[in-house]
């Protein structure tokens, strides 16, 4: 599967390349009409910052009603006080001068589920981070630091389902079950082929929200696509659980251009492109090497785990299984 993806991500690249340089996209692309619509009406972008924090406000209203979620519905807790938290991030995130303050709560939820459920399982979820610094930046800082904002929601949205993807190669038996009960999902492949190939495809698209500048709203709609058709067959648990990824990803569809991919002149496409793929190789060792070895470490070896690397957690709490997923992940 790697041999058969990395030439068509040096095409992707390569035509990424073009399109960014292109006196055609410059004209009517990414500064322009496409701008416009894809900001809706030109006001997308300004708006960015306030559609996040009002969804983020209604998403933790909904964890509020919930009462025993941290961050998403997998992640329980039994602390009576959270909910209380919750619903007063929810308020907070309602205005943009107390936003800062709502946002400070994310990475205090985050700490409480790493020391219930320990640093590697909540490896699946720095994207939470991301929301919350780019929502204090906003709040802070406002349009003076929109790119690092916009930076750090990016890389961290990216690693989450970069991280996500190598765990249906990992573990694709918790997902069997759930393909055995509603096989069309597969669209008539083995359950075997079908893991490794979805992990490839999130793999791929998460890599390029990165890297790509046209590419990178195109892989911004095909994520948003996967995840939204996911809320019809598994409910509203599943809309709950993936809103804050679903509210980000129309942010980075929809909002400014990347400004974090580097972009060349037109006749150095080709040596781009090739630079981009064999990064991308580099990134897909690395990151399967790391989450083996980190689970190994965090798992097989408490003692390690637990007073070096500080990722073993509480084992009594998390046990990897198909029964601590969320089905549609």
């Amino acid at each position: 599967m790697a041999a058969c993806i990395l030439p068509l991500m040096y095409c992707i690249f390569w035509a990424d390349q073009r399109l960014s340089n292109s006196a055609f996209w410059r004209a009517m692309g990414a500064t322009g009409l496409l701008d416009r619509w894809a900001a809706l009406s030109g006001r997308m972008v300004r708006i960015a910052p306030d559609f996040l924090r009002i969804g983020l406000s209604v998403f933790f209203f909904a964890l509020c009603l919930y009462g025993d979620v941290l961050l998403t519905p997998e992640l329980k807790t039994d602390l009576p006080h959270v909910r209380w938290m919750q619903g007063t991030m929810a308020v907070l995130l309602l205005a943009r001068r107390s936003a800062w303050l709502g946002a400070l709560g994310i990475p205090v939820l985050y700490a409480l589920a790493i020391a219930k459920y320990g640093i590697f399982h909540l490896l699946d979820y720095p994207i939470f981070l991301g929301i919350a610094a780019y929502l204090f930046l906003w709040s802070w800082f406002g349009v003076s630091m929109a790119a690092l904002a916009d930076g750090l929601l990016r890389g961290l949205t990216a690693i989450t389902l970069l991280w996500a993807s190598i765990e249906k190669w990992g573990y694709p038996e918790w997902s069997f079950g759930l393909l055995a009960q509603r096989p069309e999902l597969a669209f008539g492949f083995g359950p075997e082929f079908y893991m490794v190939a979805a992990g490839f495809v999130e793999f791929s698209t998460a890599y390029l929200l990165v890297t790509g500048r046209v590419a990178g709203r195109g892989a911004s709609v095909v994520l948003l696509f996967f995840f939204v058709s996911a809320i019809i067959p598994f409910g509203m648990i599943d809309a709950v659980g993936h809103s804050g990824i679903i509210l980000v990803l129309v942010v980075l569809a929809l909002g400014g251009p990347n400004r974090w991919a580097p972009v060349g002149g037109v006749a150095a496409s080709h040596g781009a492109a090739l630079r981009k793929v064999l990064v991308f190789a580099c990134v897909l060792a690395t990151l399967g090497a790391a989450y083996s070895g980190l689970h190994r470490l965090a798992y097989d070896f408490p003692v390690i785990g637990d007073r070096i690397c500080l990722v073993r957690g509480s084992l009594d709490a998390y046990s990897p299984g198909p029964a601590d997923r969320h089905a549609s992940a």
